[in-house]
């Protein structure tokens, strides 16, 4: 028998603009099939999952494997059924490639990219690099230090794919920022910035060792990100991206805002055709009485679902719900507490750490005092939490593929992974 929990901040869903706390909802209960994530060749250790994707019926897990005294190194799972896991070979070129835990992954059709990350140095700051699979294995892509690190170094967040190549979003000193990769399958991987197009080595990158095997895109020598108007940080305050997404007409950014004189962050959103020019969207304040002043809340994740855009942050006690449809951004529901009218969730750091859609319905995983995934059949106006393995941490990540809903946690052995029936989970 498999054990369940389902941690319900104080308080509970909280519609937008409904006075008051509504009645419990009743919490979901889907049966969960367990699976063990193998540790691949090399030092013992076990398993860590820190972000999954889902493309053409191929599950994908990142992560890495921890040793008894805290070392990591890079690991990458894939599964056809969710329940089969199985280890990429893994081809690191740097000191600090060797040992990243990877922290976000997207995949296109049948390509996928990583990005991963190691604490190290003088200063101990994260030493950050990008991954791709190439030849069935996870190779690292070389790159400079400055390109995600140096001084001008705060973020590298989250990464997306689309027909028009990658893009990564995270924040520089000058604010909010992207890293843009192209072409995409078929041709050596470029990266562009404002400062133009790299020029990819297509027999590998000059002094970085071996060439790419035969059949493989070329390695590219990266570049830093310049500051974009509207993107970038200005008068109007400080700006941070922590997730994007790509969308029919391009990319769609979501982060914060910190004003000059503010008090709290305010929710923002950016969108761009070609991922250079970038245009601005404040989003409705999730702050009591929907002051600017104060905490409007900050957009931690953006998924696609349907025909909407739905973005999921914490935002006063819980979390609050941001929605794109044709008529524009709306507040479209608090969950996790029932939001300014209601009591606190408690003290803990509020963060969402997976967001996963197929059509309208979504599926959030979030962590406070504690982990809970809570799970919306239309497209972010309601929801409901749902039952869980009561693994040690909770969850990590979650995603869906197919008819499948996967999520990653984390057990007195190592993460394990879930996996149940999605489109019929409130069944």
């Amino acid at each position: 028998m498999v054990a369940l929990t389902a941690v319900v901040l104080s308080g509970v869903l909280a519609a937008a603009g409904c006075r008051g706390a509504s009645p419990a909802p009743a919490p979901l209960r889907p049966a969960w099939q367990p699976a063990v994530l193998p540790v691949p060749p090399g030092p013992p250790g076990v398993p860590v999952v820190r972000d999954a994707a889902a493309c053409m019926g191929r599950f994908y897990a990142a992560g890495a494997v921890r040793d008894a005294a805290g070392g990591t190194r890079p690991a990458l799972w894939s599964s056809a059924d969710a329940v089969t896991w199985s280890a990429a070979a893994v081809r690191a070129v740097s000191f600090y490639g060797a040992q990243n835990v990877l922290y976000a992954v997207a995949c296109r059709g049948r390509s996928v990219v990583a990005v991963g990350a190691k604490s190290g140095g003088v200063h101990g700051n994260p030493r950050v690099s990008a991954w791709r699979v190439a030849g069935g294995a996870l190779v690292e892509v070389p790159a400079e230090f400055e390109v995600f690190g140096g001084p001008e170094a705060v973020a590298v967040s989250r990464v997306a794919g689309a027909p028009a190549g990658w893009l990564v979003a995270g924040s520089r000193v000058a604010g909010a920022a992207v890293w843009s990769w192209s072409p995409p399958d078929g041709g050596p991987l470029a990266v562009t910035t404002p400062g133009g197009t790299s020029t990819p080595d297509p027999s590998g990158v000059p002094g970085r060792g071996a060439a790419p095997g035969a059949g493989e895109p070329g390695a590219a020598e990266l570049e830093p990100p310049a500051a974009l108007p509207e993107l970038a940080g200005d008068g109007r305050g400080r700006t941070t991206a922590h997730d994007v997404v790509a969308v029919p007409d391009g990319w769609l950014v979501v982060g914060d805002l910190l004003p000059p004189d503010g008090t709290g962050f305010l929710p923002v959103a950016w969108t761009s055709t070609d991922g250079r020019g970038w245009r601005r969207w404040p989003l409705p304040s999730a702050g009591a009485g929907g002051a600017a002043g104060g905490d409007g809340g900050s957009v931690r994740r953006v998924v696609l679902a349907g025909a909407a855009v739905v973005a999921v942050g914490p935002a006063g006690a819980g979390f609050a719900v941001w929605r794109r449809a044709a008529a524009g951004w709306e507040l479209a529901a608090r969950f996790g507490a029932a939001g300014p009218e209601g009591a606190t969730g408690g003290g803990g750091v509020r963060s969402v750490v997976g967001l996963a859609a197929r059509g309208a319905r979504v599926v959030a995983a979030v962590s406070g005092d504690g982990a809970a995934v809570w799970s919306s059949g239309d497209a972010g106006s309601s929801w409901r939490p749902v039952m869980v393995p009561a693994e040690r941490d909770g969850v990590s990540s979650v995603v869906v593929g197919d008819d499948r809903l996967v999520l990653f946690a984390d057990g007195a052995d190592g993460f394990r992974a879930w996996s149940t029936g999605f489109t019929k989970l409130d069944s």
